[in-house]
């Protein structure tokens, strides 16, 4: 019975040590080029929404909308802002959070392009659909999976991850404003595809 208990761990610590020779040490370089690159996509997508109300009021005072003609796509924007979030961390598990990430980016960067068409039907669709799904699947859940994937300790890239989130929803808001008021409607639109980092 002892020898197979000796036998039993003796097995139990190679292996342990075969895992450990296998599971990659991350640097602390590493870490800090993660961090960055995500309080980099967490202000990209912060940055879209709270876009919504400055569209509107730039439409209507341009084009002559109303708020009516935005209301739609507004709404299924703020749906699935909230929805998608389980669903996005689902996909980051599973597939990987870098692949995800990037898709989610290509689609806030391809709502914000088609959103510059001058139609009501492809501004709702667009900004409702695409831009809600990017700005979705780059909540606060996201900045939660990150963290623990990463960190042993996730209070402070948590944090860094939030203040990145208020920073691209409401710091960026004024510099929004200011290029509509200068340059028109699509300045904001363009402002925010141009922030959306080059790895996407």
């Amino acid at each position: 019975m002892d020898n197979i208990s000796i036998n039993s761990l003796t097995e139990f610590n190679v292996a342990m040590s075969e895992m450990q020779r296998t599971v990659p040490v991350i640097s602390s370089q590493q870490k800090f080029n993660a961090i960055l690159v995500a309080a980099l996509c967490v202000i990209t997508a912060g940055s879209y929404v709270t876009l919504s109300g400055l569209l509107t009021s730039q439409l209507i005072e341009e084009l002559g909308w109303s708020s009516l003609n935005t209301t739609f796509g507004i709404t299924v924007n703020m749906i699935l802002y909230g929805a998608t979030a389980p669903f996005a961390i689902h996909l980051m598990e599973k597939y990987g959070i870098k692949k995800i990430v990037i898709l989610s980016l290509v689609t806030l960067c391809a709502g914000a392009l088609v959103c510059t068409i001058n139609s009501k039907i492809i501004f709702n669709l667009a900004w409702g659909i695409l831009v809600g799904l990017g700005c979705g699947a780059l909540t606060m859940s996201f900045g939660a999976l990150f963290a623990r994937s990463w960190f042993e300790k996730t209070g402070l890239p948590t944090g860094i991850l939030t203040a990145s989130s208020v920073t691209g929803q409401f710091v960026l808001l004024p510099m929004w404003a200011k290029l509509a008021n200068e340059f028109g409607w699509r300045a904001p639109l363009i402002g925010c595809i141009v922030l959306t980092p080059a790895y996407s």
